[in-house]
């Protein structure tokens, strides 16, 4: 009985005289981050962090509606047709303006709205350019510039099939706006080949200025009032498959 008495004493002397509070007899135990479960709450609350950023669709749409309007009464003769006054609005109203509207939406992660703002913005930017060549470039500029602007704008007359189709699937006013802006491409092409004259451009644009007016006016509305007000259709096609649509 003594000896275990004395062993045992001479456990707990050990362990009394261990200091728990000393880093140098402490053990680490390091877990692999891939072992670490997190609670679903924390995860759902990283994923579904709403954006700080505003919608930009009712700037780059208005300043579409506010330049097309201008640009329809040059085609239509109500104002001076001077490439000098619609060098302004073209590079700053249209293209800067729906240059930033294409760059907040690429930050929000709207593949749509970025490609169409950001693409449509360097156009405009790069016709008002042309018209500055027109008006104060060399012969070979003035005699020239018509045939590369049409062959730009061949090039967007392509590019625009793909949001044109993607418009079926978002809402019935965006698609008819993406359709004016194919006739629109369309009209200026033959436009600047000589088969007509500038009056057919000009009621595409004002029906283009229209449109986009009531897209800006609702999606403000829209933004404000936490839900929709006025009306936008309904998609006219779901390019999503059918196992997809039954899933969600």
């Amino acid at each position: 009985m003594s000896d275990s008495s004395d062993s045992q004493g001479k456990l707990v002397d050990q362990s009394s005289g261990s200091d728990i509070g000393d880093e140098n007899n402490q053990q680490h135990i390091v877990i692999p981050p891939s072992k670490i479960n997190f609670p679903e709450t924390m995860l759902v609350e990283i994923v579904e962090k709403p954006s700080t950023l505003a919608e930009p669709s009712p700037i780059g749409m208005s300043a579409l509606a506010i330049g097309c309007l201008m640009l329809s009464f040059a085609h239509f003769g109500i104002t001076p047709a001077s490439t000098a006054l619609q060098i302004p609005w073209v590079i700053f109203l249209m293209g800067f303006m729906m240059f930033i509207a294409g760059i907040v939406d690429a930050f929000k992660k709207n593949l749509f709205g970025s490609t169409v703002f950001l693409m449509f913005s360097c156009l405009w930017i790069a016709l008002g350019l042309a018209q500055y060549a027109f008006k104060f470039g060399s012969e070979e500029a003035i005699s020239k510039g018509e045939y590369h602007i049409s062959m730009c704008l061949i090039g967007y007359f392509i590019f625009n099939f793909a949001p044109l189709l993607v418009s079926l699937q978002l809402n019935k006013v965006l698609f008819l706006d993406m359709i004016m802006i194919q006739l629109l491409l369309f009209v200026l092409i033959l436009q600047f080949f000589g088969v007509y004259g500038p009056k057919p451009a000009g009621i595409f644009l004002l029906f283009i200025s229209f449109i986009s007016f009531y897209w800006a006016l609702a999606e403000l509305i829209e933004q404000i009032a936490g839900g929709p007000v006025l009306p936008k259709g309904k998609q006219i096609y779901s390019w999503k498959k059918k196992e997809d649509q039954e899933e969600n």
